[in-house]
């Protein structure tokens, strides 16, 4: 079995950063059995993303912060379930 790791800025990155668990059907049932591990990997690779533009920082609203967290966050978790066919 394969091991990926993501390290702190990697999720502005290109989406095949994670071409190593490609048809991995471990990785893809171990998805499955645990879905929250999907979303919980979205919410950190949009965190990543938003201190990697410096969002955090510059953000001028709580609520301008919330929203662009949401919509990273949204976007990995539909570009993983793609990636692993979930």
């Amino acid at each position: 079995m394969t091991l990926a790791v993501l390290c702190p800025g990697q999720g502005a990155q290109h989406p095949g950063m994670l071409t190593i668990a490609d048809n991995d059907a471990a990785a893809a049932e171990l998805l499955r059995a645990a879905p929250d591990c999907l979303e919980r990997l979205s919410e950190l690779l949009a965190k990543r993303r938003m201190e990697t533009e410096g969002l955090l920082k510059e953000a001028v609203s709580h609520a301008q912060s919330a929203r662009k967290e949401r919509e990273y966050r949204d976007t990995f978790l539909h570009r993983l379930r793609t990636f692993f066919e979930l």
